[in-house]
């Protein structure tokens, strides 16, 4: 932890706290939580070589029990800004275009606006 307060963010912002949650939480998801899906995945991922290259399973837990994000009204859109990976959620807007998605229940909950795409949509 003693890392974390030297981050430019400090230990008293809304940042250091949110982190401070994360980081004490305690795993709600992956192998250990759910080894039965994780063990169908596996065999599913074995089924598929080509397609499992392509795909990641991630755990939700910052978005929804952290973070409070509403996927039915909000959607994220990532773009890289200085070597940064940078996430924003946002209102849903049925004219933007999502050029890539994350999917989560068969909906696109998060986009990204690459920047080999120019600018975004």
């Amino acid at each position: 932890m003693e890392e974390f307060n030297a981050l430019p963010w400090g230990r008293d912002s809304e940042h250091s706290t949110l982190w401070s949650i994360a980081m004490n939480a305690k795993a709600s998801c992956g192998p250990q939580s759910d080894p039965e899906f994780f063990a169908a995945l596996d065999k599913l991922f074995a089924q598929y070589p080509e397609a499992a290259d392509k795909y990641a399973i991630k755990c939700m837990t910052l978005e929804l029990d952290i973070l409070k994000i509403d996927f039915r009204k909000q959607v994220g859109v990532a773009r890289i800004e200085d070597g940064r990976l940078i996430t924003e959620y946002v209102d849903r807007d049925p004219a933007r275009s999502a050029d890539c998605c994350t999917f989560w229940h068969g909906e696109c909950i998060l986009e990204c606006d690459p920047p080999w795409l120019g600018e975004p949509h």
